[in-house]
């Protein structure tokens, strides 16, 4: 059965996350020294934050 996440632990993601921002490295590189499996770190980076969006694309002609 599906358990929810405990909030300890969804703090604990949310300071990875943050940490890694203002880092200033890749998140390859953060992830590797940090011991933070990559794909879970996308995982989580958009089950917090929501997923990436790219700004909006102005056509010039």
């Amino acid at each position: 059965m599906f358990k929810p996440a405990s909030d300890e632990f969804v703090e604990a993601w949310k300071k990875k996350i943050q940490r890694q921002m203002v880092s200033g490295e890749s998140i390859a590189q953060w992830c590797r020294e940090n011991q933070v499996v990559y794909s879970q770190f996308f995982y989580w980076k958009a089950k917090l934050f929501g997923p990436k969006t790219s700004p909006e694309l102005t056509l010039i002609s």
